[in-house]
């Protein structure tokens, strides 16, 4: 009988290589399979996509099934690691509570050691993670329980739905297990940031050309413009919550040491925080200033956002007596940058009247 989607040890080796001893007992590992996949892949994959594949494998699976469980393996392999890892080298005894096993052949790994294997399980199964849910993607007609679940219509919810996406607009150093920890914070820039700039009619039609994976060439455009405004946002509101994670919780300085050349991690001085926050904050609202631009000069391709934008004229010629600066300076969502550059809009409008 297959523990979970592992037939056996040599099964689940076969997706860690080296970062695992042929000795280790799958029974041993079974408790900590399942609270990985409850943990870390449910959300994604879904209980259900996971239940039929558990099934499967005690079975004969399915081509397309295989195809999965291929990808699924290797994730759930290392985040099982990840999560045993923190108690398989100790034991808890009668009489003696907590101990370590340890041999004249074998001792256990510095704490350094420690640290750096669960951090790389950790890492690269969320790289894996994004590896399978891309699979799934191009290949959703082949898994009805996962496309009828809350977790497919998740995977496509944001501007900016993979670390793939956002590691293009900010670099190569944010983990998928990073952009897991901001996601959030990506779902309210696009409500706070981008929503009211772009209005709700555009701001619903991109959703929904995201989720039925139907953009046009223009509106891709539009997007990409969207996802570099959102980009440096999420980072900077990160930053406000201390939420940076390249390292823990913490917003964090490395530092060289002499003579190991080990590098320490430590919390960002108040100097480099405010340069790096406000860095961000430059760059976001030269992207919003950049959107509005572009959107300015291309109404007739974006007809829910002239509309929108003409509604906002309207209605500013007959309410608003403060100028776009004085309007707009204090929010930092949209810094110094003019959301609506009415004046010249409303001799425009009185033209046409």
């Amino acid at each position: 009988m297959a523990t979970y989607i592992f037939t056996s040890i040599a099964d689940f080796k076969a997706h860690l290589g080296g970062a695992i001893n042929q000795n280790l007992n799958i029974n041993s590992l079974a408790p900590w399979i399942e609270m990985a996949a409850q943990t870390h892949i449910w959300d994604w994959l879904s209980q259900g996509q996971w239940e039929a594949l558990v099934t499967a494998v005690d079975g004969t699976p399915s081509a397309e099934q295989t195809a999965l469980l291929n990808k699924l393996k290797r994730t759930t392999a290392l985040l099982t690691m990840y999560e045993y890892a923190k108690v398989g080298s100790v034991q808890f005894t009668e009489g003696m509570g907590m101990v370590r096993a340890e041999s004249d052949q074998q001792k256990t790994a510095y704490k350094y050691q420690e640290a750096d294997y669960r951090r790389q399980m950790l890492v690269m199964g969320y790289e894996s993670l994004e590896v399978m849910l891309d699979f799934l993607e191009d290949n959703e007609d082949d898994y009805p329980l996962w496309v009828a679940s809350t977790a497919y219509t998740q995977n496509k919810a944001l501007f900016i739905n993979t670390a793939r996406v956002f590691r293009q607009y900010y670099g190569k150093q944010l983990s998928r297990y990073v952009y897991e920890t901001i996601r959030p914070i990506i779902e309210e820039v696009e409500t706070f940031a981008i929503l009211r700039v772009i209005g709700q009619d555009q701001y619903d039609d991109l959703k929904e050309g995201i989720a039925l994976k139907s953009l046009t060439a223009d509106e891709t455009t539009l997007i990409s413009h969207i996802q570099k405004a959102v980009v440096h946002f999420t980072i900077q509101e990160a930053m406000s919550r201390n939420w940076v994670q390249f390292e823990g919780n913490r917003i964090v300085q490395l530092e060289t040491l002499e003579p190991q050349g080990i590098e320490r991690a430590g919390s960002a001085a108040g100097g480099a925080f405010s340069e790096k926050y406000n860095h961000h904050n430059l760059l976001a609202n030269r992207h919003i200033s950049y959107i509005l631009y572009y959107l300015k000069n291309n109404l007739s391709s974006y007809p829910l956002y002239e509309a929108y934008y003409e509604a906002r004229i309207e209605e500013e010629s007959t309410t608003t007596t403060e100028t776009d600066t004085e309007l707009y300076s204090s929010n930092r969502y949209y810094g110094a940058y003019p959301l609506v550059p009415s004046t010249e809009k409303k001799v425009t409008g009185i033209k046409r009247l």
